[in-house]
């Protein structure tokens, strides 16, 4: 199985990847300096702790800490987040497939874990935008399960695909910086 991201060649790779993540460090500037009003004492990792709820009663308690302007600053947020997911998971894929270069003289298994990493984070954004429409319909809809319980598994998957894609990009950096220094 190929990704559409393997046709970059290794040495125009950076040409693309570079935007990429300062795009990416962009807009998280930007969602964390608009959510920052979200933090409170229910919430206190903002729309993170919203996201986690997993619970009609957290999710109650969060909703309630967050003012009239509050939970419409969390509303645009999560609508804001809709253009980030493919940001991240771009950037994150398009990053996967720049490290699995460092694994080319390890065994294909290192290579297929990039590539599987690389699609996951497309299935990462997925979850994403099924995560942030059950979170949208607590806030304009009221509180019901299934959305809490709905919202934070997708969450959760999302951030371990999320997570196990950039450990992977880091190790994909290490094995490069040594192979370098070696030279």
């Amino acid at each position: 199985m190929r990704h559409p991201f393997q046709s970059i060649s290794p040495e125009r790779m950076p040409r693309y990847l570079i935007p990429l993540i300062l795009l990416t460090l962009l807009s998280m500037f930007i969602l964390n300096l608009l959510g920052s009003s979200l933090n409170t004492a229910a919430a206190p990792s903002g729309i993170i702790s919203f996201e986690l709820a997993g619970d009609p009663a957290i999710s109650t308690a969060i909703i309630d800490s967050w003012d009239p302007t509050s939970q419409m600053i969390a509303s645009l947020s999560l609508g804001l987040d809709y253009l980030f997911l493919f940001i991240y998971s771009t950037t994150i894929a398009m990053g996967c497939i720049w490290a699995m270069n460092a694994f080319i003289s390890k065994p294909s298994f290192y290579l297929s874990v990039g590539i599987l990493l690389a699609w996951g984070q497309g299935l990462a954004a997925l979850l994403d935008a099924v995560e942030n429409a059950a979170l949208l319909r607590l806030l304009l809809d009221g509180i019901q399960s299934p959305w809490p319980q709905l919202a934070q598994t997708c969450a959760v998957i999302k951030f371990a695909l999320i997570a196990l894609g950039l450990i992977y990009i880091a190790l994909g950096a290490i094995m490069k910086a040594v192979e370098r220094a070696r030279r």
